[in-house]
């Protein structure tokens, strides 16, 4: 993942600087980033579901959930926060 982040960046400064895109390869880099995102956003989408049930925050963001597991509430709504964020920025509000 570091690595598509990486040359997402590079690919942004060269376009910021003035070089065209490179129609194919830099496309599919394009292509590539899109799939990562949708395949990490349907990842996330089960946490950011179980959020709902440990609402209002009420300072427990550090509380462990679900017999000895390492996943806290805070990490619950960290998730569904990623990908209302996501959908707000598509302008999807639903």
């Amino acid at each position: 993942m570091a690595d598509l982040i990486e040359r997402l960046r590079t690919l942004s400064a060269m376009i910021n600087m003035g070089e065209k895109i490179a129609w194919g390869e830099d496309t599919a880099l394009m292509d590539e980033a899109a799939d990562r995102i949708a395949t990490l956003e349907a990842a996330l989408a089960p946490f950011s579901a179980q959020a709902g049930r440990y609402d209002p925050p009420e300072d427990d963001d550090n509380i462990g959930i679900w017999g000895g597991t390492s996943i806290t509430l805070g990490m619950l709504r960290a998730a569904r926060a990623a990908l209302s964020s996501s959908k707000q920025k598509d302008g999807d509000n639903g």
